[in-house]
Protein backbone atom coordinates (compact mmCIF):
# COMPACT_ATOMS: atom_id res chain seq x y z
CA UNK A 1 0.00 0.00 0.00
CA UNK A 2 1.42 3.51 -1.02
CA UNK A 3 0.39 6.09 1.79
CA UNK A 4 0.37 9.74 1.60
CA UNK A 5 0.65 11.67 4.51
CA UNK A 6 -0.77 15.60 4.38
CA UNK A 7 -1.92 18.60 6.17
CA UNK A 8 -4.39 19.25 3.51
CA UNK A 9 -6.68 18.31 1.12
CA UNK A 10 -7.10 18.61 -2.35
CA UNK A 11 -10.52 18.94 -3.42
CA UNK A 12 -10.02 15.93 -5.44
CA UNK A 13 -8.89 13.59 -2.01
CA UNK A 14 -11.71 14.80 -0.31
CA UNK A 15 -14.25 13.68 -2.59
CA UNK A 16 -12.13 10.07 -2.70
CA UNK A 17 -12.83 10.11 0.99
CA UNK A 18 -16.36 10.89 0.77
CA UNK A 19 -16.85 8.09 -1.23
CA UNK A 20 -14.62 5.84 0.58
CA UNK A 21 -17.11 6.30 3.61
CA UNK A 22 -19.96 5.92 2.16
CA UNK A 23 -19.49 2.84 0.25
CA UNK A 24 -18.00 1.74 3.72
CA UNK A 25 -20.69 3.58 5.86
CA UNK A 26 -23.49 1.79 3.95
CA UNK A 27 -22.58 -1.58 4.79
CA UNK A 28 -23.19 -1.11 8.85
CA UNK A 29 -25.09 1.79 8.94
CA UNK A 30 -22.55 4.70 10.12
CA UNK A 31 -23.01 8.35 9.83
CA UNK A 32 -19.63 9.78 11.59
CA UNK A 33 -17.65 11.62 8.67
CA UNK A 34 -14.25 12.57 9.49
CA UNK A 35 -13.50 16.58 9.40
CA UNK A 36 -11.46 17.29 6.35
CA UNK A 37 -10.00 20.66 7.48
CA UNK A 38 -6.93 21.24 9.86
CA UNK A 39 -7.87 24.93 10.56
CA UNK A 40 -8.75 24.03 14.08
CA UNK A 41 -5.90 21.91 14.86
CA UNK A 42 -3.20 23.35 17.41
CA UNK A 43 -0.33 22.74 15.32
CA UNK A 44 -1.63 23.19 11.86
CA UNK A 45 1.71 22.20 9.84
CA UNK A 46 1.73 18.64 10.99
CA UNK A 47 0.76 15.69 8.89
CA UNK A 48 -2.93 14.90 10.62
CA UNK A 49 -4.90 13.13 6.89
CA UNK A 50 -3.57 9.67 6.11
CA UNK A 51 -4.24 7.98 2.83
CA UNK A 52 -3.63 4.44 1.70
CA UNK A 53 -3.87 3.69 -1.99
CA UNK A 54 -3.82 0.20 -3.75
CA UNK A 55 -3.32 0.54 -7.18
CA UNK A 56 -4.04 3.92 -7.40
CA UNK A 57 -7.49 3.82 -5.52
CA UNK A 58 -8.22 4.90 -2.13
CA UNK A 59 -8.61 1.90 0.18
CA UNK A 60 -8.10 3.15 3.99
CA UNK A 61 -7.99 6.31 5.51
CA UNK A 62 -6.84 8.00 8.80
CA UNK A 63 -7.14 11.34 10.30
CA UNK A 64 -5.68 13.03 13.67
CA UNK A 65 -7.51 16.04 15.04
CA UNK A 66 -5.16 17.57 17.18
CA UNK A 67 -7.35 20.25 19.14
CA UNK A 68 -4.67 20.73 22.02
CA UNK A 69 -1.21 20.38 21.75
CA UNK A 70 -1.15 16.92 24.27
CA UNK A 71 -4.23 15.04 22.85
CA UNK A 72 -5.14 13.89 19.55
CA UNK A 73 -8.37 11.74 17.85
CA UNK A 74 -7.87 9.42 15.81
CA UNK A 75 -10.90 8.75 13.40
CA UNK A 76 -10.21 5.63 10.79
CA UNK A 77 -12.32 3.91 7.37
CA UNK A 78 -11.43 1.17 5.61
CA UNK A 79 -13.20 -0.63 2.04
CA UNK A 80 -15.15 -3.30 3.41
CA UNK A 81 -13.45 -5.64 1.01
CA UNK A 82 -10.05 -4.39 2.02
CA UNK A 83 -10.44 -5.27 5.79
CA UNK A 84 -8.25 -7.50 7.76
CA UNK A 85 -5.24 -6.80 5.45
CA UNK A 86 -3.67 -4.16 8.22
CA UNK A 87 -4.22 -1.48 6.78
CA UNK A 88 -5.35 0.60 9.51
CA UNK A 89 -2.38 -0.69 10.91
CA UNK A 90 -0.10 0.73 8.46
CA UNK A 91 -1.79 3.97 8.73
CA UNK A 92 -1.77 4.19 12.70
CA UNK A 93 1.87 3.45 12.28
CA UNK A 94 2.70 6.65 10.22
CA UNK A 95 0.40 8.90 12.30
CA UNK A 96 1.49 7.76 15.67
CA UNK A 97 5.03 8.96 14.63
CA UNK A 98 4.03 12.02 13.49
CA UNK A 99 2.33 12.73 16.98
CA UNK A 100 5.11 11.53 19.07
CA UNK A 101 7.39 14.16 16.83
CA UNK A 102 5.49 16.59 17.79
CA UNK A 103 4.82 15.43 21.59
CA UNK A 104 1.58 14.59 21.84
CA UNK A 105 1.12 11.78 24.78
CA UNK A 106 -2.45 10.25 24.20
CA UNK A 107 -4.83 9.69 22.00
CA UNK A 108 -8.53 8.95 21.95
CA UNK A 109 -9.87 6.24 19.60
CA UNK A 110 -13.25 7.19 17.97
CA UNK A 111 -15.47 4.48 17.33
CA UNK A 112 -19.61 4.93 16.33
CA UNK A 113 -21.22 2.79 18.45
CA UNK A 114 -22.84 0.47 15.14
CA UNK A 115 -19.16 -0.22 14.25
CA UNK A 116 -18.89 -3.64 14.75
CA UNK A 117 -15.18 -3.23 12.44
CA UNK A 118 -14.24 -0.32 14.87
CA UNK A 119 -14.70 -2.05 18.20
CA UNK A 120 -13.29 -5.22 16.79
CA UNK A 121 -10.15 -3.34 16.00
CA UNK A 122 -9.64 -1.92 19.55
CA UNK A 123 -9.06 -5.64 21.07
CA UNK A 124 -5.86 -4.84 19.41
CA UNK A 125 -5.65 -1.91 22.11
CA UNK A 126 -6.51 -3.41 25.17
CA UNK A 127 -5.19 -0.66 27.23
CA UNK A 128 -7.33 1.93 24.95
CA UNK A 129 -10.03 2.44 27.92
CA UNK A 130 -13.63 4.42 27.49
CA UNK A 131 -13.55 7.75 28.58
CA UNK A 132 -16.75 9.70 27.26
CA UNK A 133 -19.41 9.20 24.66
CA UNK A 134 -20.45 12.14 22.44
CA UNK A 135 -23.87 12.18 20.85
CA UNK A 136 -24.49 13.55 17.32
CA UNK A 137 -28.15 15.35 17.31
CA UNK A 138 -30.03 16.81 14.25
CA UNK A 139 -32.69 19.68 14.43
CA UNK A 140 -36.61 18.27 13.61
CA UNK A 141 -38.38 20.89 15.02
CA UNK A 142 -39.70 24.12 12.74
CA UNK A 143 -36.87 26.81 11.73
CA UNK A 144 -38.82 29.94 13.31
CA UNK A 145 -40.37 30.38 16.70
CA UNK A 146 -42.70 33.62 17.99
CA UNK A 147 -41.00 36.85 16.94
CA UNK A 148 -41.08 38.82 19.88
CA UNK A 149 -39.05 36.01 21.45
CA UNK A 150 -36.83 36.46 18.36
CA UNK A 151 -36.42 39.45 18.56
CA UNK A 152 -35.48 39.68 22.05
CA UNK A 153 -31.29 38.60 21.40
CA UNK A 154 -29.24 40.00 19.30
CA UNK A 155 -26.29 38.40 17.38
CA UNK A 156 -23.46 40.34 16.36
CA UNK A 157 -20.78 38.45 13.85
CA UNK A 158 -17.41 37.73 14.88
CA UNK A 159 -14.69 40.11 12.69
CA UNK A 160 -11.17 41.02 13.14
CA UNK A 161 -12.73 44.35 15.16
CA UNK A 162 -13.45 42.44 17.99
CA UNK A 163 -12.19 38.73 17.77
CA UNK A 164 -10.40 39.89 21.16
CA UNK A 165 -13.42 40.26 22.87
CA UNK A 166 -14.91 37.61 21.74
CA UNK A 167 -11.43 35.10 23.00
CA UNK A 168 -12.45 36.88 25.80
CA UNK A 169 -15.77 35.62 26.35
CA UNK A 170 -15.29 32.04 25.01
CA UNK A 171 -12.55 31.82 27.37
CA UNK A 172 -14.36 32.36 30.42
CA UNK A 173 -17.08 29.96 29.01
CA UNK A 174 -15.21 27.31 27.45
CA UNK A 175 -11.82 27.13 29.55
CA UNK A 176 -10.30 24.52 27.50
CA UNK A 177 -10.50 26.78 24.47
CA UNK A 178 -6.76 28.70 24.40
CA UNK A 179 -6.59 32.55 23.39
CA UNK A 180 -3.78 31.78 20.81
CA UNK A 181 -5.80 28.33 19.21
CA UNK A 182 -6.44 28.41 15.94
CA UNK A 183 -10.24 27.95 16.75
CA UNK A 184 -10.27 31.72 16.34
CA UNK A 185 -8.14 32.24 13.40
CA UNK A 186 -10.53 30.16 11.72
CA UNK A 187 -13.43 32.21 12.10
CA UNK A 188 -11.82 34.79 10.66
CA UNK A 189 -10.05 32.89 7.68
CA UNK A 190 -12.52 30.11 6.78
CA UNK A 191 -15.74 31.38 4.51
CA UNK A 192 -17.92 28.24 5.91
CA UNK A 193 -17.32 28.93 10.02
CA UNK A 194 -18.78 31.97 12.03
CA UNK A 195 -19.09 33.75 15.43
CA UNK A 196 -21.30 35.35 17.12
CA UNK A 197 -22.03 37.22 20.46
CA UNK A 198 -25.34 36.97 22.29
CA UNK A 199 -26.38 40.11 23.49
CA UNK A 200 -29.90 40.82 25.65
CA UNK A 201 -30.44 44.43 24.78
CA UNK A 202 -26.15 45.72 25.17
CA UNK A 203 -25.41 42.69 27.56
CA UNK A 204 -23.09 39.85 26.18
CA UNK A 205 -24.77 36.58 27.55
CA UNK A 206 -23.62 34.28 25.08
CA UNK A 207 -21.86 33.31 22.01
CA UNK A 208 -22.53 30.84 18.75
CA UNK A 209 -20.57 29.09 16.25
CA UNK A 210 -21.88 27.89 12.86
CA UNK A 211 -19.90 26.15 10.39
CA UNK A 212 -21.29 24.63 6.98
CA UNK A 213 -20.20 20.91 5.44
CA UNK A 214 -21.63 18.66 3.11
CA UNK A 215 -24.49 20.30 2.91
CA UNK A 216 -25.29 20.62 6.95
CA UNK A 217 -24.89 23.62 9.38
CA UNK A 218 -23.39 22.62 12.44
CA UNK A 219 -23.98 24.66 15.97
CA UNK A 220 -21.00 24.49 17.91
CA UNK A 221 -19.36 26.29 20.98
CA UNK A 222 -22.38 27.32 22.05
CA UNK A 223 -22.47 28.51 25.62
CA UNK A 224 -23.68 31.16 28.13
CA UNK A 225 -21.56 33.47 30.30
CA UNK A 226 -21.31 31.99 33.97
CA UNK A 227 -23.37 34.71 35.93
CA UNK A 228 -26.15 34.70 33.09
CA UNK A 229 -26.93 30.96 33.75
CA UNK A 230 -30.14 29.25 34.57
CA UNK A 231 -31.99 32.68 33.08
CA UNK A 232 -33.42 30.57 30.21
CA UNK A 233 -30.87 31.96 27.64
CA UNK A 234 -29.68 28.36 26.22
CA UNK A 235 -33.42 27.88 25.39
CA UNK A 236 -33.46 31.14 23.71
CA UNK A 237 -29.87 31.17 22.27
CA UNK A 238 -30.65 28.28 20.11
CA UNK A 239 -34.00 28.98 18.83
CA UNK A 240 -33.10 32.14 17.91
CA UNK A 241 -29.87 31.50 16.32
CA UNK A 242 -31.79 29.18 13.95
CA UNK A 243 -32.76 32.37 11.91
CA UNK A 244 -28.90 32.82 11.13
CA UNK A 245 -28.85 29.07 9.24
CA UNK A 246 -28.07 29.53 5.90
CA UNK A 247 -31.66 28.56 4.04
CA UNK A 248 -29.95 26.17 1.75
CA UNK A 249 -28.49 23.83 4.38
CA UNK A 250 -30.20 20.28 4.40
CA UNK A 251 -29.98 19.74 7.56
CA UNK A 252 -28.76 21.76 11.28
CA UNK A 253 -26.74 19.28 13.77
CA UNK A 254 -24.46 19.44 16.97
CA UNK A 255 -22.55 17.27 19.39
CA UNK A 256 -22.83 16.86 23.03
CA UNK A 257 -20.80 15.40 25.41
CA UNK A 258 -22.21 12.51 27.73
CA UNK A 259 -20.65 14.19 30.82
CA UNK A 260 -23.01 17.65 30.10
CA UNK A 261 -26.44 15.96 30.72
CA UNK A 262 -28.11 19.33 31.37
CA UNK A 263 -26.65 20.76 27.38
CA UNK A 264 -28.62 16.93 26.10
CA UNK A 265 -31.39 17.93 28.03
CA UNK A 266 -31.91 21.35 26.67
CA UNK A 267 -31.21 20.12 22.88
CA UNK A 268 -33.96 17.31 23.26
CA UNK A 269 -35.97 19.83 24.45
CA UNK A 270 -35.88 22.84 21.80
CA UNK A 271 -36.29 20.02 19.02
CA UNK A 272 -32.80 18.19 18.92
CA UNK A 273 -33.04 14.38 18.33
CA UNK A 274 -30.01 12.12 18.45
CA UNK A 275 -29.08 10.62 15.32
CA UNK A 276 -25.59 8.29 16.89
CA UNK A 277 -23.62 7.44 18.98
CA UNK A 278 -19.47 7.68 19.23
CA UNK A 279 -17.72 6.53 21.85
CA UNK A 280 -13.68 7.92 22.99
CA UNK A 281 -11.41 5.60 23.92
CA UNK A 282 -7.75 7.03 25.55
CA UNK A 283 -5.08 5.61 25.03
CA UNK A 284 -1.56 6.52 25.56
CA UNK A 285 1.19 6.97 23.12
CA UNK A 286 4.59 5.22 23.71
Amino acid sequence: MKIEKKNRLTESEKKQVWKLEKDAFTVEGLVNHAYLSNEINAVKEAPCFYLGYERGRLVSFLTTFIPTCKEAEVLATTAIEERGKGYFTALWKEAKEELQRIGIEQVLFVVEKNSRSGKAKLQAYPKAEWERSEYHMEYRGRRTMEQEEKDSLRFELVTRDNIDRFAEVTGDIFEEINRHSNFYDSLLEEKDREGYFVFDREKVVGVCNISYEGGRAYFYGVGVVGKERGKGYGRRMLLSALSLIDAEAESIVLDVDSHNPAAYGLYRKVGFETLNQVDYYKYIVD
